[in-house]
Formats: structure tokens, C-alpha cells, sequence
């Protein structure tokens, strides 16, 4: 309840470094076609993430094996719901619904049913932008 406003709750523990390694497939200049939301308008879908970092530390308030994962995306630009959708796709390697393997299939794929659920916006935070 302390967080349920600010954070995604995920029953149990996620694989931390399944999630990195699925990360480091994100990064890099691709066609992030199958990570937008159905509908959007754009000339290209093609960005560049720079890096995708996850951290991980225990936050016992809820219980003694709660694990709070922070998922930080930095990039050069993103499509409406990219960042929610991979971080969703993420979430889906740490539960063991999805090898790492199988992300660099979804962005070959291009399809953006291939890819994991949106995650929800409530624990999306803007950090920064540079130009």
C-alpha cells in the first residue's frame, strides 16, 4: 500500500541479471517497431538506447523478500509507450515467462504483439532530458 501509486507490484522475485542481460539486447540503434503502441504515427521507428540499467535492493516494509527493481532507459528518443512496453517485456524475462533469447526476436519481428504487456504508468518517472 506504501507504493502501489509510485511502483508496479510484481509477485515474487524477478532474475535481476536475466533482466540485464535482456537489457544489453536493447541497447544499440534498432527498429523498436514492436515496442510502440498499436496506432502511432510516426516517420521512423528506429532509435538508439544507449543504455538500459537495472538495480535492484531489498525493501523489507512489505516483507523480508520484497525486492524493489528500478529499470533506468537512456536514449536518444522513444515512441508513445516504448519504455512501458519494455519494461514490460523486462518484467516477463525476470518472472521466467521469457528467455533473454527472445528479445531480439521481438524486435526483429517488429510486431508489437510479440513483445511483453505495457507496464502501468504509475511507476514511469521522467528523470531528465538533455539536449
Amino acid at each position: 500500500p506504501f507504493t502501489r501509486t509510485h511502483a508496479w507490484y510484481v509477485p515474487g522475485l524477478l532474475n535481476a541479471d536475466a533482466m540485464k542481460d535482456a537489457g544489453e539486447v536493447l541497447v544499440g540503434q534498432h527498429d523498436f517497431a514492436a515496442f510502440q503502441a498499436v496506432g502511432s504515427k510516426v516517420r521512423s521507428t528506429v532509435r538508439t538506447i544507449h543504455r538500459v540499467h537495472i538495480g535492484t535492493q531489498l525493501f523489507p516494509i512489505v516483507t523480508p523478500e520484497t525486492q524493489l527493481t528500478a529499470i533506468d532507459v537512456v536514449g536518444d528518443g522513444f515512441l508513445r509507450h516504448m519504455v512501458r512496453i519494455m519494461v514490460g517485456t523486462l518484467v516477463a524475462v525476470g518472472t521466467g515467462q521469457r528467455s533473454v533469447g527472445t528479445i531480439a526476436k521481438v524486435i526483429a519481428s517488429r510486431q508489437r504483439e510479440r513483445a511483453g504487456v505495457t507496464a502501468p504508468a504509475h511507476g514511469l518517472f521522467l528523470v531528465g532530458v538533455d539536449y
